[in-house]
C-alpha cells in the first residue's frame, strides 16, 4: 500500500502531537488496532453527543451566529459584487482586446 501525502502528512503530525500514543501503538498487532479504533469511535460518539447537549455551547454558538450576521451578509454581498465587475472587466478585455479603458 502506498501512502499518500496528506497520510504521510497526517502520521507525522500524530507523532509530532501524540509522541507516546504512536510509540504504543506502533506495537500493537491488528486485533488490538481494531479494539482501540472502536474504543476511540464510542469516545468520539459520546462527546459529540455530549457537546450536542452542552446547551451553555449551544448558546454561545447561537449568539455568535446572530453577532457574525451582518459581517457574513456585507462580505456575502461584496464578494458576489467584485465578482460580478471581474467578469465585466473579463468581457471588456475580450471586447478591446486587452484594455480595460475605452475611448
Amino acid at each position: 500500500m502506498e501512502i499518500t501525502d496528506k497520510e504521510e502528512k497526517m502520521k507525522t503530525k500524530a507523532q509530532k502531537d501524540f509522541p507516546e500514543f504512536t510509540d504504543v501503538v506502533d506495537r500493537m498487532n491488528g486485533e488490538s488496532l481494531e479494539k482501540k479504533l472502536l474504543e476511540y469511535a464510542k469516545y468520539r460518539e459520546e462527546t459529540l453527543q455530549a457537546q450536542a447537549k452542552d446547551e451553555e455551547l449551544i448558546q454561545t454558538k447561537e449568539k455568535v451566529t446572530f453577532l457574525n450576521g451582518p459581517y457574513k451578509d456585507t462580505i456575502g454581498a461584496l464578494k458576489l459584487k467584485s465578482a460580478y465587475i471581474h467578469l465585466l472587466l473579463q468581457e471588456i478585455k475580450e471586447v478591446t482586446g486587452g484594455e480595460t479603458q475605452i475611448g
